[in-house]
């Protein structure tokens, strides 16, 4: 099965769980839902401050609560980019990698959602 893994600064473990369209986590010997009724994910990933970052067919999003919240849509990054893996900052800056065109991206969302390639 297809899956990926994000930990966060507390050592929790974020997994995605394609069959059942969710996202669990453990965290010392017990697990719990963190979202279901997930359709079209990609890829997570966990920022150094704790924010889940999820990466769906629509859009790259971060979970704020018990909800996603759109940081960038997919149709504003640039139409040739291919993901490989998303890291995201301490200070919330977004660095995709781009395995095809064979690049990094910085998006910085702070000051301007233009990608920089690195």
């Amino acid at each position: 099965c297809d899956c990926y893994v994000a930990i966060s600064p507390t050592g929790e473990i974020f997994v995605t769980d394609y069959d059942n369209d969710r996202i669990v986590s453990f965290q010392h010997g017990s697990g719990r839902l963190v979202l279901d009724n997930l359709h079209g994910y990609d890829m997570i990933c966990c920022s150094p401050n704790g924010v889940l970052y999820v990466l769906t067919s629509e859009a790259l999003q971060k979970l704020e609560g018990s909800r996603l919240q759109t940081v960038k849509a997919i149709a504003d990054f640039p139409e040739d980019l291919e993901f490989s893996a998303v890291f995201v900052t301490k200070e919330e800056v977004i660095y995709v990698l781009d395995n095809l065109n064979g690049r990094v991206l910085r998006f910085n969302p702070a000051e301007s959602f233009e990608p920089v390639v690195v």
